[in-house]
């Protein structure tokens, strides 16, 4: 029986690449997205979907429960009244739907610039993100620190 992975903004442009890459090597998939509409084609190729919001804790701890790893990011609301306190509230949601959810491992999706403290702009929201991921005890962690996205 293989591991089950489960992939937050799966049906985004990473999210999806990343998916259907782990559905045909034959990973079973739990993948969360905003939308059940959008959700239906990796329904169709054979995941489990989950449709809700990131910034529903419960959701969130929901879907992460029983996966053997996930891939977690900060959904980007560039139309955020203040993108930086958006930012927060999703971050903080994420860090604790790992926590209550009890996975051990992750890969958080970051971006150049996210080691640095000031100066980066929306960038810092990730920074703090990788900060928190950090700080959960217990937790096996890898940053991936895009220098492209995939657009």
């Amino acid at each position: 029986m293989s591991n089950t992975i489960a992939v937050i903004g799966a049906t985004g442009n990473i999210g999806r690449a990343l998916t259907e890459k782990l559905l045909k090597s034959g990973a079973k998939v739990r993948a969360i997205g905003r939308s059940q509409n959008k959700l239906a084609p990796l329904a169709a190729l054979g995941a489990e979907v989950h449709a809700g919001s990131v910034d529903d804790t419960v959701f969130v701890t929901g879907a992460l429960r029983g996966a053997d790893a996930a891939f977690l990011m900060i959904p980007p609301h560039y139309n955020a009244p203040d993108m930086r306190a958006d930012q927060r509230r999703l971050g903080a949601s994420l860090i604790e739907a790992v926590k209550q959810s009890g996975i051990k491992r992750v890969v958080v999706l970051s971006s150049l610039g996210g080691g640095l403290s000031a100066g980066t702009g929306p960038i810092l929201g990730l920074h703090e993100f990788e900060n928190a991921v950090r700080g959960v005890a217990g937790l096996s962690a890898v940053i991936l620190r895009a220098a492209f996205f995939m657009e």
